[in-house]
């Protein structure tokens, strides 16, 4: 179960990083 947490947690994080690179 942590590991889906963190795997979500994680996905999240990569989506803001990408957004950010984006801009």
């Amino acid at each position: 179960f942590k590991l889906l947490v963190s795997l979500s947690l994680l996905s999240i994080m990569l989506r803001a990083h990408s957004l950010i690179s984006v801009k």
